[in-house]
């Protein structure tokens, strides 16, 4: 944030040991546990390991619910992340599902 650089392979051992030391740990069914780091989504599992740097990629919390009025909780969703990689093209695109890469290519 104050212009200075950042080692791609210290940030790259920083989320390896993130997502290795939350070996074992029980899956969010709820997607709500992004302030204790006990249970994990998929997608709040990313955002756990990319902790150090979400702000330079852009990964935030959102307030989500069901039909956005009932059991409203500040969560991730994969569409989160890929929005990150694809549209603010902050992250690499490994891996895309067949139907993402016919939405993308018409």
């Amino acid at each position: 944030m104050n212009g200075e650089s950042v080692n791609k392979d210290e940030i790259i051992e920083a989320v390896r040991r993130s997502a290795l030391g939350k070996i074992g740990s029980c899956h969010d069914f709820q997607f709500n546990d992004t302030k204790d780091y006990h249970r994990f989504s998929c997608s709040e599992f990313v955002y756990y390991c990319f902790k150090s740097i979400q702000c330079y990629l852009g990964l935030k919390l959102k307030m989500r619910g069901f039909l956005n009025l009932f059991f409203r909780r500040e969560t991730i969703t994969p569409s989160d992340i890929y929005e990150a990689a694809y549209i603010q093209n902050k992250l690499e695109i490994v891996w895309q599902s067949n139907s993402l890469q016919e939405k993308n290519n018409p």
